[in-house]
């Protein structure tokens, strides 16, 4: 078959949606990217770190000097033009996803510069209202342009304004730290929903879908595990969930977490009810011989 007949073979293909342009990328891997590119890619991301870095040192060691012109300026001001700058060069995927890293950086930064030299009190309130402002905006870019980088973004921004709400809506009598944990479990809980939405998307693992559920479990397990008396018992229920969850995710990230969490919360276990009786020492060498057991298992 000639060159040109696969190529019309290949675009009938996607018209009548038996391939997908996610099945096309997948048969492109990363290895076959050429060098050039690789090295490009990775320069463009260590310059968004310069920049942030760069502008970050400037302010804080030329506060007083640069004035508000150039507080503002070098931070919120620039977050705008690279932000435009984005747009701009959307054609060119990693150079617009470098300029949107810098701006989704300095736009918080810079909201707040301009809040202090407005002379606005940062309240929970101003919190929420720079949080939300700047997850719309960013969520609308990334409804519009499709991409990666967005997505993390807008995760990071919606989890600022998700914790700010609650701040808002508390007041300090009724805000501990107990609502806090079940807040948390349930923002784990929408990482892993939107991981696992990401995964029928693209059809295939990806690094956004392993990243949203290492994120979810973590903040899952962390939460309960700071959580005391029936909670020790329930605990061992969620890790288990855990286990399970990373075969039907395939999720190498949530079956590690799991084991880890698994020890720990045994060693906490072992610790908080034989550690002042003679049976520690038993109880450290049965520990040990779980701790073998889930390793095992693991990798089984």
């Amino acid at each position: 078959m000639e060159k040109q007949q696969l190529i019309s073979l290949i675009k009938e293909s996607l018209e009548n949606g038996k391939l997908s342009r996610a099945d096309i990328k997948e048969m492109i891997s990363s290895e076959d990217m050429p060098i050039s590119k690789k090295m490009s890619n990775i320069f463009y991301a260590i310059g968004a770190l310069i920049v942030v870095i760069g502008a970050v040192v400037l302010i804080s060691d030329n506060w007083g000097s640069i004035g508000v012109v150039g507080r503002v300026g070098v931070t919120l001001g620039l977050a705008v033009i690279t932000y435009i700058s984005a747009y701009a060069t959307r054609a060119r995927e990693t150079i617009s996803q470098s300029m949107f890293f810098i701006s989704a950086v300095l736009a918080p930064i810079g909201s707040f510069v301009l809040a202090n030299e407005l002379e606005i009190m940062i309240s929970a309130g101003v919190h929420l209202t720079i949080a939300a402002i700047l997850f719309l905006v960013f969520l609308v870019s990334k409804l519009i342009l499709k991409s990666r980088i967005l997505i993390l973004v807008s995760i990071a921004f919606g989890t600022w304004t998700y914790y700010s709400l609650i701040m808002w809506l508390f007041s300090d009598s009724m805000f501990n730290a107990e609502l806090m944990k079940w807040a948390t479990i349930f923002l784990g809980a929408s990482y892993i929903a939107l991981g696992y939405n990401r995964l029928n998307i693209e059809k295939r693992k990806n690094v956004i879908s392993s990243l949203l559920f290492a994120l979810g479990a973590f903040a899952i397990m962390l939460s309960f595990e700071m959580m005391d008396g029936f909670f020790n018992l329930f605990f061992i229920l969620v890790v288990f969930a855990g286990f399970y969850s990373s075969i039907f995710l395939k999720s190498r990230s949530v079956l590690v977490l799991s084991a880890i969490f698994l020890v720990s919360h045994l060693i906490k276990i072992t610790g908080e009810y034989f550690a002042d009786s003679i049976s520690w020492p038993i109880a450290l060498i049965l520990l040990g011989f779980v701790v073998i057991g889930v390793g095992y298992g693991s990798i089984a």
